[in-house]
């Protein structure tokens, strides 16, 4: 009677493991669903706000990356929040890789930039 009773919850554990397989998998398919659904929503807002920029006159453009550079100069921020607010800024305008360092650079406070130049950083990332 100890077997079939043993014999009897191997099933039942079996039974339970091939249910949370299947629950993994599910939420596994619909995690990945997901990111593919966000990655191409973020894709398109991107190109979106590109195209809607390219529509701006350079004037425009130059006077709306003025106003955001100076919006973020005023703000306390961590480096890395900077970072990621510059690098949204560069996806809207059209300059080369060595304006887009000397900017960043320049627009650091003063203790921060003189450290960071200390190391002749070649991109935006490695300053």
């Amino acid at each position: 009677m100890a077997d079939g009773v043993q014999t009897r919850l191997q099933k039942d554990v079996a039974t339970l493991q091939k249910e949370v397989q299947r629950i993994d998998l599910s939420i596994e398919q619909s995690s990945k669903h997901l990111s593919i659904e966000f990655k191409t929503s973020l894709e398109t807002t991107t190109a979106e706000m590109r195209q809607l920029t390219l529509q701006l006159t350079p004037l425009q453009r130059h006077k709306r990356f003025m106003r955001d550079k100076h919006d973020l100069q005023e703000q306390t921020n961590t480096v890395d929040e900077y970072f990621e607010e510059f690098e949204a800024l560069l996806s809207l305008n059209d300059i080369s890789d060595e304006q887009a360092h000397t900017i960043f650079l320049s627009n650091l406070k003063d203790e921060i930039e003189q450290r960071a130049r200390l190391f002749f950083p070649k991109t935006i990332e490695h300053a």
